[in-house]
């Protein structure tokens, strides 16, 4: 054996899901440097989680733990649209509520076809 470890081949119902999310956190970083949003902490967190997404189904993970990471954006993402900007107090809303439901709406339907995946228990 060589002394690169072998590279898993990433499942065919994985690739459409890995395409959208990398669909997903590039059009976050448009929204995010467009609005000068780009290194609030809230956006920092979910950019953190989306390209920890796009690594999980690169990998291959499971598939329940890949619907928890997308649930767990999708928490992140309700809860900075319920921020108001509050310079005193460091909060900013990262996205507009457009935005928000946009990306809110693509989670929830990769939501539903990882949810159809074979091996999701």
């Amino acid at each position: 054996m060589g002394k690169f470890a072998k590279t898993k081949i990433m499942d065919t119902q994985y690739q459409p899901l890995y395409k959208q999310a990398a669909s997903m956190q590039y059009k976050f970083h448009d929204y995010t440097h467009a609005a000068g949003t780009a290194v609030d902490p809230g956006a920092m967190a979910l950019r953190n989680q989306m390209h920890a997404l796009t690594n999980d189904l690169a990998r291959g993970r499971d598939p329940r733990q890949i619907d928890n990471r997308m649930r767990t954006i999708q928490n992140q993402l309700r809860r900075q649209q319920t921020l108001t900007n509050n310079y005193a107090t460091g909060h900013t809303q990262v996205l507009n509520d457009t935005q928000t439901r946009f990306m809110n709406r693509n989670f929830d339907s990769m939501r539903r076809t990882m949810n159809q995946h074979p091996n999701f228990k």
